[in-house]
Order: structure tokens, then C-alpha cells, then sequence
């Protein structure tokens, strides 16, 4: 699979992202995207079946903790927001995974795995950002990078 999966997993993503975090986003190309935020997390979850393969996001803290603090209806610095920011990130991956993969898979027996997140450095980024398969958004101004690859069948 080429690029031809980047318009339903862009659509997919920016439809999830207001009822899901109470953000928008919109996609941007590499001159208008910003550089490393001081502080970003990776996450990413996989899908085995008929496909297989891998979606990734890669979000600012800042954004992680917006998400956080809307789903629990808690202040940016409060305790719970920071503990659950990680969480928020692993939830939107899995939110978005499933619609991606009922939009371009349809009917396929397709199995998501379970989310990861970790802290991301600004090579990891950088690196994320500049590969042509990633796509670029800003959601709610803050710098998101999305990739989504599938692999070939085992």
C-alpha cells in the first residue's frame, strides 16, 4: 500500500479528534509545521489479521494534557491530567485505529493490538516528521505527527 490510505486516515482522524479530545485539527504541509515542541510522547498501536501493520502519533505533552484534562474534566495542572496524559494519547490511538481500520479495511478480519506510549525525543521527531509517508496536522495549534504503515502478510 502506497500513499492511498493517507486521505481516509486523514479524514478519520480530524473526525475523531473533536467529539474524542474537544480539538481540531487540520493538515499542514512541512513549511508551515512547526519544529520539536519542548516536550512530546509517541504512541502507537498495531493491527494483525488480514492486514497488519502500525498507526503512530506523535503529539506535544502540551497537547497530551489538554486531552487529559477534558476527558476528566480536570485543570491543565492538576495531578490527575498529568498522570493520565500518557493514558489520553493510548485512547485516541485506539479510538482512531478502529475507525481507520473499518474505513479502509471494510469487512477484513482485522485485530488491534493494544497502545504504547513512551516520552519522544527530537531526533525520533524530526526523523517522523520529515518522511514523506508521515502526515503533518495542528490540532488546536500544537504539532501532531501521524504515520501509518502496513506490512507485508506474515
Amino acid at each position: 500500500m502506497s500513499a492511498e490510505w493517507k486521505p481516509t486516515v486523514e479524514a478519520v482522524f480530524c473526525r475523531i479528534l473533536q467529539p474524542f479530545a474537544f480539538a481540531f485539527g487540520e493538515r499542514v504541509e512541512a513549511p508551515m509545521f512547526p519544529p520539536p515542541p519542548p516536550a512530546c510522547l509517541a504512541g502507537s498501536i498495531g493491527f494483525r489479521g488480514d492486514r497488519q501493520g502500525r498507526l503512530r502519533l506523535m503529539i506535544s505533552e502540551a497537547l497530551a494534557l489538554g486531552m487529559a484534562a477534558s476527558i476528566l474534566g480536570t485543570d491543565l495542572d492538576d495531578d490527575e491530567t498529568h498522570k493520565f496524559k500518557q493514558a489520553a494519547l493510548m485512547e485516541l490511538l485506539n479510538v482512531t485505529g478502529g475507525h481507520v481500520l473499518t474505513d479502509l479495511y471494510g469487512a477484513a478480519r482485522v485485530d488491534l493490538g493494544l497502545p504504547e506510549c513512551e516520552d519522544c525525543d527530537h531526533l525520533l521527531w524530526s526523523r517522523a516528521a520529515s518522511d514523506e509517508a508521515s502526515m503533518l496536522f495542528l490540532v488546536d495549534d500544537e504539532p501532531v505527527v501521524l504515520q501509518f504503515c502496513e506490512d507485508a502478510a506474515a
